[in-house]
């Protein structure tokens, strides 16, 4: 049985095959078991691409719709250690779908290029990978640097959801934490809706994280 609102899926399977199946493998992700029938379409594609990153994303969509973690086991034994953020970041979600056993090197392999590519923490991604690998001094140093780079707003408030799914072991990051809490770029930075959006999101993102650090009533102090 098709999903409600699946209207589309004979144009979106054929995007499987085309040159540009990404919009494809999104909508699929996001319906999940709903799309297992398409299984073996999305397997297809995982043996036919030539480009590693999108192999490794359709076969992490064909686990999340099959439930069959051997195409992705076998993708990811075939990559050697990711090379830029987004394989690293790839690497991380991929593990969330294996069981423990195997999701331990997996993660091992992310954190590496963590480690290696210091330059590389302020890049979006990064908190989320070093929250899953799971070392807590590494995860606090990337937060750390995060919370210090106010120029790339995203990264921010994803190291400040990091901080708060840390919970107290952050505590160490509550002064940078407090300051994030206390600018208002909207009265330094009128640069449109998108921008008071995102302020008031790395607000809330703040006061989330100051009481994951200290549960109880959030001060300004």
């Amino acid at each position: 049985m098709r999903p409600a609102g699946y209207g589309a899926e004979d144009a979106l399977t054929l995007m499987l095959a085309s040159k540009r199946p990404e919009p494809a493998l999104m909508v699929f992700e996001g319906v999940g078991s709903a799309a297992a029938h398409l299984g073996p379409w999305i397997e297809a594609l995982v043996r036919v691409v030539d480009d590693e990153w999108l192999a490794l994303w359709a076969a992490r969509v064909h686990c999340l719709v099959t439930g069959d973690k051997a195409v992705l086991r076998e993708v990811l034994d075939g990559l050697g250690a990711p090379d830029d953020w987004r394989f690293a970041h790839a690497f991380v979600r991929s593990a969330a779908l294996l069981d423990p056993a195997e999701r331990a090197p997996v993660l091992a392999r992310a954190e590496k290029w963590v480690r290696d590519n210091r330059d590389r923490w302020g890049m979006f991604g990064v908190p989320e990978i070093v929250v899953a690998c799971g070392d807590t001094e590494l995860t606090l140093a990337v937060l750390a640097h995060a919370l210090d780079a106010p120029e790339y707003e995203p990264v921010i408030l994803e190291a400040l959801r990091a901080v708060a799914e840390l919970g107290p072991p952050a505590k160490g990051l509550r002064p940078r934490v407090l300051a994030l809490l206390e600018r208002d770029e909207r009265l330094t930075k009128p640069t449109g809706l998108r921008s008071i959006v995102l302020d008031d999101q790395i607000s809330a993102a703040a006061l989330d994280a100051l009481n994951a650090i200290d549960p109880g009533p959030t001060s300004r102090r």
